[in-house]
């Protein structure tokens, strides 16, 4: 696997690979015009109004839990910030999107430790050869 680039620091790199994987959540779950409704209210506007919301608080992550694409999702910036998640509803919403068990998978998750450059660097570069498609 070729690097992305070795000259990167860490911190650069994950901010690198925020960027990409947040357009990629986002328009995952656009229609073909671009809207998408936030998980939690069900607000519908342009993927480029919403945000990439973790159902964990990004500082609880490691880095699979932080870029989990099973625990992060679109939602409004009322509720990802003004309401600190609006954990109740996006609970809920796992739930019925990916079923029973799924809170305990994405705890779980959050909780693995990787080689954070190989990670991150893997990442970026599916990220970018694939369009956006992690």
């Amino acid at each position: 696997m070729p690097r992305v680039s070795k000259h990167l620091s860490l911190p650069k790199l994950k901010a690198k690979a925020w960027r990409l994987f947040s357009v990629y959540v986002r328009t995952r779950w656009a229609d073909k015009d671009g809207y998408v409704k936030c998980v939690t209210c069900g607000v519908d506007k342009h993927w480029k109004e919403l945000h990439a919301g973790h159902f964990f608080e990004k500082s609880t992550c490691n880095l699979p839990g932080y870029f989990s694409e099973s625990g992060v999702h679109p939602q409004c910036p009322q509720c990802n910030l003004f309401k600190s998640g609006n954990k109740d509803q996006y609970a809920l919403w796992l739930e019925k999107e990916y079923g029973h068990g799924i809170i305990q998978e994405l705890d779980e998750e959050r909780k693995k430790t990787v080689n954070e450059r190989e990670f991150l660097e893997s990442l970026i570069a599916n990220l970018e050869e694939n369009g956006g498609e992690a």
